[in-house]
């Protein structure tokens, strides 16, 4: 699989997401957001736990180069 950066606004939700979908697939994965907020939504981590993934000890993070060099695709995702 290629390795996939993620990005949306916040980077508290969709991408977030995305990146641990990805992952349970088997892929690499990293995501960012344009503006990152300071924690993720707690109904994406409730979401998430739905369906047996814990992303209750990730953080938002900004976008940098080094991720955006690593990934062999980026991910827009109603970025802002």
């Amino acid at each position: 699989m290629k390795k996939a950066y993620f990005v949306c606004i916040g980077n508290a939700g969709r991408s977030q997401m995305a990146q641990a979908l990805y992952e349970r697939r088997g892929g690499e994965a990293r995501s960012a957001g344009s503006r990152p907020e300071h924690e993720l939504h707690p109904q994406v981590v409730g979401a998430m736990k739905e369906i047996g993934i814990d992303v209750s000890d990730r953080r938002p993070k900004a976008i940098t180069q080094e991720d955006v060099e690593w990934a062999d695709v980026v991910v827009l995702m109603g970025c802002g």
